[in-house]
């Protein structure tokens, strides 16, 4: 009879608890205001009755991040189960605060995992569950809003977020580009949203891994380019088109592990290149005014033969094809690529520039014999060089040389009139041989391009 009555009694405290607990209700529970009451919902974690611990479980989570000091306190007691049930708890309220970087609950489970204790090996457990959850609530929200991401099988054979992008698609607000925080695996970043500005780097600056940042016609200056981390292993950086200063490049100087800068259209002088260049010796920063042409090309003897022209672009929208040989740039004699890039690269978007360019044109080089000189030969002027109007009669160069012909070079210097052929030819010894190069048949343009921007 006594054990039906203690029984009566236990059902009667549960259904009195029942009744009290409202997180065991349909309605939600009310958060705990007072300090002490926190600390009441701690002690009880270590309750015998099944029912006052969820109750306590279901108040610290209402609770919020005002309840993460008083959990700690359940932590410092020797007590497993308390423990266990108090780092649930933690990640609860971690996942709840899942835009806050810096969110107490988190900081505390990092705190306890890097002991060895059994609570360590559960708050180890429980941040890469939250990790795994923040990362696919925040991609779900980014592709929402209109970030393109890129993915791919790395060598643990797992899928992973390894570049994304944001353009003109995007449709979000900053808190929710506070999401990309969540993405550890990103390595690369592509920002071409016009809005993008100096908040966005506070989470950019945030992304461990990210080894390539390019951004391009956005509203992000030198302050933003401050917050980049030298903690972070970025490699490779591009610039283009925003209203960056020299104060920028200083900034940089902190990133001792970039290999390559590119500061294409920007306010940064080439002093202010230079300045960078020499507090990162080992990067190659590359300057420009940010014109674009649009072609490749590879040395000639003509000047730089084109192996690449991109559609659309300044080169050729002015009639420049592939196997052409471009001489000049503005005026400028162009031996090679690099000294192409170079003439170009003192323009801006939307300068004209006068290019001379030739095709299917021949070249013929002949050794000029010890003692002659071009004196037998009549010259004109040519936009190329100096065009051949005679060969006088009787002189070797009737062999080599016809009329119409181009002399362009001799040995390494370009000529361009009798006095530049002259001096080259004076400045032969008695006995000296010379290198006579000459442009036969083909085309010659001079066209003028007006410079687009790079991409």
């Amino acid at each position: 009879m006594r054990h039906c009555q203690q029984f009566a009694g236990v059902i009667l405290a549960a259904c009195c608890l029942l009744c009290a607990a409202p997180s065991l209700r349909s309605e939600p529970p009310k958060p705990p205001e007072v300090a002490s009451d926190l600390l009441q919902w701690v002690r009880q974690l270590s309750s015998d009755s099944f029912l006052e611990r969820e109750l306590a479980v279901q108040q610290l989570r209402s609770a919020g991040p005002k309840a993460v000091p008083a959990i700690r306190s359940a932590l410092d007691r020797n007590d497993t189960e308390a423990s266990v049930r108090a780092i649930a708890v933690l990640q609860r309220i971690a996942v709840a605060d899942e835009v806050v970087a810096e969110g107490m609950a988190t900081e505390l489970l990092d705190e306890l995992s890097r002991g060895t204790t059994p609570a360590a090996h559960q708050a180890r457990a429980e941040l890469a569950r939250l990790a795994q959850r923040r990362q696919t609530y925040a991609l779900e929200q980014l592709e929402k809003h209109g970030m393109v991401a890129h993915s791919a099988v790395f060598g643990d054979g797992i899928s992973q977020i390894y570049r994304v992008e944001f353009n003109d698609q995007w449709r979000g607000d900053l808190k929710d580009i506070a999401q990309l925080q969540w993405i550890k695996s990103i390595q690369q970043v592509d920002i071409t949203y016009p809005k993008a500005d100096d908040h966005w780097m506070k989470f950019i600056a945030r992304l461990p891994q990210l080894t390539y940042l390019s951004i391009r016609r956005t509203h992000i200056t030198d302050a933003g380019i401050r917050q980049l981390q030298a903690t972070q292993p970025i490699q490779y950086l591009d610039l283009k088109y925003m209203e960056l200063t020299d104060d920028a490049m200083q900034h940089l100087k902190n990133l001792p592990g970039l290999n390559r800068l590119r500061i294409f259209g920007t306010r940064v002088t080439i002093d202010g290149a230079k300045q960078l260049a020499k507090e990162l010796p080992t990067a190659t920063i590359d300057r420009r005014d940010g014109g674009f042409l649009g072609v490749s090309c590879e040395s000639h003897p003509l000047g730089c033969k084109i192996t690449l022209v991109n559609e659309g672009t300044a080169a050729a929208n002015c009639g420049i094809e592939i196997d052409d040989v471009v001489i000049e740039y503005d005026g400028h004699s162009v031996a090679d690529f690099d000294r192409l890039t170079t003439w170009i690269s003192h323009n801006k978007p939307g300068d004209e520039v006068r290019i001379l360019f030739a095709r299917k044109v021949g070249i013929y080089q002949y050794k000029l014999p010890v003692g002659k000189k071009t004196s037998e030969l009549e010259v004109k002027p040519h936009k190329v060089g100096l065009q051949v109007a005679k060969v006088a009669a009787g002189s070797p160069f009737l062999s080599q040389v016809r009329e119409g012909d181009i002399i362009f070079r001799i040995d390494d210097l370009r000529v361009h009139s009798v006095k530049e052929l002259d001096a080259a030819m004076g400045m032969l010894g008695e006995n000296e041989e010379a290198t006579i190069y000459i442009a036969r048949g083909g085309e010659f343009f001079d066209r003028v391009a007006k410079l687009g921007e790079w991409d």
